[in-house]
């Protein structure tokens, strides 16, 4: 995956975070996998679990190992001990990885990390791995179905997905790694008033505040409140 080719690198893979450390083997049988997931797998491990999804290889091994990831994502820790560690590693974040802008999509306090921490905190305390999908549509309407998201919160959540990802997809192939507006050229914020049906910057920049309340107090219901918040 990561060897150097005569175009370049096709991905960075960081082996650091294999579960048995640095000098910990690359592939695992499926035995130590089922046993590390269930057994020793931290919170934020199973987080990062709702989004796996095969994308190559054997359809039945595929199948297989999403089998084993969901069953330990629905089981395991209790709900209240599970929110907890949610909630920490939200604060964690907050203090290691602020914002780096007003426009930091990501990042900002109701910005897409909160969305993806509202998702993957829902399958984890829902108990039922019907209720787990890395397709976030999917997932909300499996969340609805299982009575862990509200017709209203699943609309408000696919409603931020959809406004915030259609500002993103602008912003990274226009700035790159710059999160602030008074670097937007005129035609960059054109562009992204268009890409959200806004009739202008100044409303964009309301609506996109209003996008980050509402989100942030969708976590503070679901989650709790972050430590700046309470």
């Amino acid at each position: 995956l990561s060897a150097e080719t005569s175009e370049g690198g096709l991905y960075e893979v960081d082996m650091r975070l294999r579960p048995s450390g640095g000098a910990g083997p690359v592939a695992v049988s499926i035995s130590a996998f089922d046993r590390y997931q269930h057994d020793s797998a931290w919170t934020w491990e199973l987080m990062a679990l709702t989004r796996l999804r095969p994308v190559a290889g054997d359809a039945g091994l595929g199948d297989r190992i999403l089998d084993i990831s969901r069953d330990a994502i629905a089981h395991g820790k209790s709900a209240s001990e599970r929110t907890i560690d949610i909630l920490d590693m939200r604060n964690r974040l907050m203090r290691e990885r602020p914002a780096r802008g007003d426009w930091d999509l990501k990042l900002a306090n109701g910005g897409l990390v909160d969305l993806e921490f509202i998702l993957q905190h829902a399958m984890l305390t829902a108990g039922e791995t019907s209720a787990i999908s890395s397709a976030i549509p999917d997932a909300i309407q499996r969340l609805q179905t299982a009575g862990k998201l509200s017709s209203e919160d699943g609309e408000t959540i696919a409603a931020s997905f959809r406004f915030l990802q259609s500002l993103q997809q602008v912003q990274r192939l226009a700035t790159g790694a710059d999160l602030s507006h008074e670097s937007f050229s005129s035609s960059l914020r054109d562009r992204l008033c268009r890409a959200t049906a806004q009739p202008s910057f100044e409303a964009l920049t309301e609506r996109l505040q209003e996008v980050f309340a509402t989100v942030a107090a969708l976590r503070c219901k679901k989650i709790g409140p972050l430590a700046t918040e309470s």
